[in-house]
């Protein structure tokens, strides 16, 4: 008995305060980021299902760039929370510049992919010539977010790191009615517009991401605080800090590609199955992604703590959250499976 208390400790009330102080704006925002892809969804579903799967498709090829995006953000996240706790500010300058980096290589990699033939990467997923023909035209345009999209990715995960969870959450509500927005008046034609369907949801998708990126760094620098870092301090950087800090993000980041693959052969299946199956699984991930947005939530709380923690050199209390969350993350995910499970349409 006392060896299954060690193991499974009590998760009190103030554990739960502190994990919920954390997640549950996250949470928000990670369904707000949720919502904009639904109501993408919604709204090109209104121009037919060959519309919904062009775009859907053109989306696996982002997802798989944000998930390489979730994997490097994630890994710098971990130093930043543990320096944090520290109180060591040069290093967090160090690691986001480090991050910046990153992202921004892959971005362009991805970019230029994508730009060469975005109707050639389409077709990996669906041989139809309309949805090919519609999905490379969106593709093209999206490519040009990017490389906002990466560096909203860094400030976002890094201000979650040392706990400020509302400059990410405001920055993703203003992008999200910014989104539906123009979705109206560009796929439709409204106030004047021409009506452009895809084209005109990816223009709204690329304001989007502007204007959120912008948002998001005036506030950083407004707020003065450790992330309005100078150009010196963010690349100061070396290849002994290079190799300590990947060695790192290498584990975590494998992780995220390697789920990101996973989920592209399932789209490469489906794809092979037509326009309406396409179509259909598009539908359904959007409604699963509602339902992930409480453990992605949870699983930031846990970097979070755990490595403010760590940096704090607090090892028992260290391990007794880590032992506290997998338990917690347990029953949220049973609630959540048989949530989903018995709303689904049998």
């Amino acid at each position: 008995m006392k060896k299954t208390l060690r193991l499974y400790p009590k998760v009190d009330n103030k554990f739960l305060s502190n994990m919920l102080k954390i997640a549950f704006p996250i949470m928000l925002q990670n369904l707000v980021t949720s919502s904009v892809n639904m109501a993408d969804t919604i709204m090109v579903g209104k121009l037919g299902e060959v519309e919904i799967a062009a775009v859907g498709i053109a989306n696996q090829y982002f997802f798989f760039f944000s998930m390489i995006l979730t994997g490097l953000c994630g890994g710098c996240s971990v130093f930043i929370a543990q320096y944090w706790g520290k109180k060591d500010y040069t290093n967090i300058k160090r690691i986001l510049g480090l991050g910046l980096v990153s992202v921004l290589l892959v971005s362009l990699v991805f970019m230029t992919a994508g730009f060469i033939n975005s109707a050639k990467i389409i077709s990996i997923f669906n041989k139809d010539y309309i949805v090919m023909d519609l999905g490379g035209k969106y593709l093209f345009i999206v490519l040009f977010s990017y490389i906002f999209t990466a560096v909203t990715f860094v400030y976002s995960y890094s201000l979650r790191s040392i706990g400020n969870t509302v400059a990410p959450l405001i920055v993703n509500i203003v992008s999200l009615i910014c989104n539906v927005f123009f979705n109206y008046i560009l796929i439709f034609g409204k106030l004047g517009a021409p009506a452009l369907g895809v084209e005109g949801a990816a223009i709204a998708t690329l304001i989007a991401r502007v204007v959120e990126t912008i948002i998001l760094i005036f506030l950083v620098y407004k707020d003065k605080g450790v992330f309005a870092a100078k150009l010196t301090e963010l690349i100061d950087l070396n290849w002994d800090f290079f190799k300590k800090s990947y060695r790192i993000i290498i584990p975590v980041l494998l992780n995220d590609v390697l789920w990101a693959a996973a989920s592209l052969i399932y789209s490469l299946v489906y794809g092979r199955m037509g326009t309406g199956a396409t179509a259909a699984v598009q539908i359904c991930t959007t409604v699963n992604n509602l339902f992930m947005v409480v453990t992605f939530g949870m699983a930031s709380a846990s970097v979070i703590m755990i490595g403010n923690s760590i940096g704090e050199g607090k090892e028992d209390q260290t391990i007794e959250y880590a032992k506290k969350f997998l338990s917690v993350s347990v029953f949220v995910s049973v609630i959540l499976a048989s949530i989903l499970a018995l709303t689904a349409p049998f």
